[in-house]
């Protein structure tokens, strides 16, 4: 019985080792090095005066090219603000006191899936880089699955063992939108529709969203970084297809967090500078090349300071 046990647990070191040779390869190819968007985490730089977090509207639409002092974008499509919070607390000792900390908020971050379907089609990414502790709802077999061995989870990207992959980190659209007027119109409509419908499908995930935000200001001021609430420029397209009571609701719980904490608040959303330019947009919502250039150097060289 004693050797029948020996043996097994023989066995079981020999698969360990070769499963985590196996997976070392893996997590060293250019695909996986690239998936999700998260390689940008595993080398963030200290000394940081300057970061943002949030969705892909400030992921593509905030640049630090050019800018004296070291800046850095923590944003992710579809990042709920939780995440915001979990990335800072992970990357806080990265951040030099005084750290200027940008936190967006859109017509739709306090409406974000926290716990259906599209919130749980992100999760696996986290695990990737973020300690378990940071990690909401957080399963030992997702974090052995996604986070200690993504050998196990590579189903057919098993390939890319042998062969090179293309390369997959998010690209930026860096061009104008390509259709017409009317294109851009019936596009604006269909996100605002949609966007609405995170309201109505997310009630439950609103008191959720508050508690991170607020987490993420009161956590910076307890760390010496200085918040401060963005809402990205959008098309007019856009903003304009969100009712005004929908608008005054957004309006009304960001000013009362902003007068809570005394922080400060810039809102791109109305500056028709970017809302009328459409040469500055991608789609509707998202800056493209050109647009983050110019946002980039009105707000992290202007406003901000």
């Amino acid at each position: 019985m004693r050797a029948f046990l020996v043996k097994g647990v023989f066995f079981i070191v020999i698969l360990i080792v070769i499963l985590s040779g196996i997976n070392y390869k893996y997590v060293s190819t250019e695909y996986y090095s690239n998936l999700n968007n998260v390689a940008k985490f595993r080398n963030v730089p200290y000394n940081l005066e300057i970061v943002n977090f949030g969705t892909s509207h400030a992921m593509q639409g905030i640049g630090y090219d050019g800018l004296e002092g070291a800046g850095y974008n923590f944003a992710l499509d579809a990042q709920i603000l939780h995440y915001d919070l979990a990335i800072l607390k992970q990357f806080k000792l990265h951040l030099k006191n005084g750290a200027r900390v940008i936190i967006p908020v859109s017509y739709i971050s306090l409406y974000m899936d926290n716990y259906g379907e599209k919130y749980q089609s992100y999760q696996p990414r986290y695990y990737q880089f973020l300690k378990p502790e940071y990690i909401k709802d957080f399963k030992v077999s997702e974090y052995i699955r996604f986070g200690l061995f993504p050998i196990m989870s590579a189903g057919d990207k098993l390939k890319y063992l042998y062969q090179p992959s293309k390369v997959v980190q998010y690209v930026r659209n860096e061009k104008s939108y390509p259709g017409t007027i009317q294109d851009l119109e019936k596009e604006a409509n269909e996100t605002v529709e949609r966007h609405i419908g995170f309201k109505e499908q997310n009630l439950s995930s609103i008191a959720d969203n508050l508690e991170s935000l607020e987490g993420i200001i009161k956590l910076c001021l307890e760390n010496g970084f200085t918040p401060i609430l963005v809402t990205m420029p959008v098309t007019h397209y856009y903003r304009d297809g969100f009712s005004q009571a929908f608008k005054e609701e957004f309006y009304h719980t960001v000013n009362d967090i902003k007068d809570k904490y005394n922080v400060k608040y810039l809102d791109y959303s109305f500056d028709e500078t970017f809302a009328n330019d459409i040469n500055l947009f991608f789609d509707s919502a998202h800056l493209n090349k050109t647009g983050r250039e110019r946002f980039s150097e009105l707000l992290l060289k202007n406003d901000i300071n």
